[in-house]
């Protein structure tokens, strides 16, 4: 947003007629200014990704819609120590992913499910 109207900002100086040119370079190293003023005060110079319980419960609610023949059953009150597990043990050269809340929401949450008919054959 305020980029945005910086660059408003600038357009407008630019669009001076030539008989303002000292004025256009006044204006136009007070907004260089604003700009350094801007980056190094309020721009940060890193972000972050953050999970969630919410990301724990719309991905239980995924697994189990896209495997209905299983009746998976989460248990909701344990995501928040799944999630806590996952931000200890978490391995940074490879960070966290879907596969990793997906992990940790079969071995921390899984309340029960069924299996197929072809893996109960097997067992």
């Amino acid at each position: 947003m305020i980029q945005q109207r910086i660059k408003e900002l600038e357009e407008m100086i630019d669009s001076f007629p030539p008989d303002y040119e000292l004025i256009k370079k006044s204006l136009q190293a007070k907004v260089a200014v604003i700009k350094l003023e801007i980056e190094s005060n309020y721009v940060p110079r890193w972000r972050s990704i953050s999970w969630n319980v919410e990301d724990f419960k719309g991905r239980a609610e995924q697994i189990v819609k896209n495997n209905p023949s299983r009746n998976y059953v989460f248990d909701e009150s344990k995501f928040e120590d799944a999630l806590e597990e996952m931000i200890s043990k978490h391995d940074a050269t490879i960070g966290v992913t879907w596969d990793t809340i997906d992990f940790y929401l079969m071995e921390y949450c899984l309340k029960s499910f069924e299996r197929d008919d072809y893996e109960s054959k097997l067992h």
